[in-house]
């Protein structure tokens, strides 16, 4: 018998931990992604049936808005800190997720096995499997070389009148020898910010990894110690 809680029973988004954990066969990144899909969903149904969406909510809350809110500023912050991002690309990463939803409407409905009511915890598993690999895995099994091209758009927007502090951030323009030598304050190569490689940086290379499609070594030793040390 399923005695799983129904509702959003998370309590206050600041007595939430501030890492993302796996759950079931969801990665840390896609639960996180996908709770704050979650929250979206319910903040814009408030739009339309408030007291529906505060019905479900345990404990009840007075302010239902701002407690959504909340909790997605929270998943935001997480999915930076999951990804070693900060806020806005974390922003930007739901925002191509969101797309690849858009792009791909229908798919996810043709597997008959899915219960729409998700009633059961099997029910339940089976829609997290398919909607992960639907919509989250194409996304963030590439979501570094997908941020990459997002922000280059950004930048070269003619709307934003080709913002040359952007570009200097985001290292569109390649430095001459001269610039370099000389130390010129707006020489890109002195702004650059990489990646610091760290356990955690190397668990989410491997999330990427392991989320692409049709990989022949799974890793499972790799796997296994990321999860306990991550954990």
């Amino acid at each position: 018998q399923d005695r799983s809680s129904t509702g959003h029973i998370l309590g206050r988004a600041h007595a939430q931990p501030q890492n993302i954990t796996s759950e079931r066969n969801l990665t840390p990144l896609s639960c996180g992604v996908l709770r704050c899909l979650t929250h979206a969903a319910m903040l814009l149904g408030t739009e339309q049936d408030t007291p529906s969406i505060a019905a479900v909510i345990k404990p009840p809350v007075q302010d239902v808005v701002q407690f959504l809110k909340e909790h997605i500023q929270h998943d935001v912050r997480c999915i930076a800190r999951s990804t070693g991002n900060n806020d806005d690309e974390a922003v930007q990463i739901i925002h191509l997720v969101l797309v690849n939803i858009v792009n791909n409407l229908g798919q996810q409905g043709a597997n008959s096995n899915i219960d729409g009511n998700l009633t059961t915890k099997d029910s339940r598993r089976v829609w997290e499997d398919t909607f992960m690999t639907t919509y989250l895995n194409p996304v963030l099994s590439a979501i570094s070389q997908l941020l990459q091209d997002s922000s280059s758009r950004i930048v070269q927007d003619e709307r934003l009148g080709n913002n040359p502090l952007m570009r200097l951030v985001y290292e569109l323009d390649f430095p001459n020898y001269e610039a370099i030598v000389k130390l010129d304050p707006m020489c890109p190569a002195l702004w650059r910010c990489r990646k610091k490689i760290t356990i955690k940086y190397l668990s989410l290379k491997f999330q990427e990894y392991s989320q692409g499609c049709d990989k022949p070594d799974r890793c499972e030793v790799l796997a296994e110690f990321l999860k306990k040390v991550c954990a």
